[in-house]
């Protein structure tokens, strides 16, 4: 609950301030690394053997869960701050569960966030 909170609070906090949050997701099989960054409010989805590919963000959090998605709604990103995360390959256990929607068939992972670190 308390990661939960403040993930919250940073995410809306950032729309009144210069400080800039962002929430890394990491998963495996396939191997994909998603980044938004609040400040610029863009979606970046990084995957193995490809070129990044940075899109414009739309979120929605609502019952601990925060959903990002591009514009075009290509990809959607469902991050639950209620549940922890694993990239499915290292031992590090992530504050969050991330769920990638999209062209690469739901992958489960860890998320984290610039102040709410993976830990062992």
């Amino acid at each position: 609950m308390k990661h939960s909170l403040w993930l919250c609070l940073a995410i809306l906090a950032m729309t009144s301030t210069a400080s800039a949050e962002k929430i890394y997701c990491y998963f495996n099989e396939p191997s994909v690394k998603t980044t938004y960054d609040s400040d610029t409010n863009e979606f970046t989805i990084e995957a193995l053997g490809s070129s990044p590919q940075t899109l414009t963000g739309h979120v929605v959090f609502g019952a601990g869960i925060l959903k990002i998605s591009d514009t075009g709604l290509m990809h959607f990103l469902e991050v639950n701050t209620m549940k922890e995360g694993s990239d499915g390959m290292s031992d590090f256990k992530y504050p969050y569960h991330g769920t990638l929607m999209g062209k690469y068939s739901n992958p489960q992972g860890g998320c984290e966030t610039d102040h709410v670190k993976k830990y062992q």
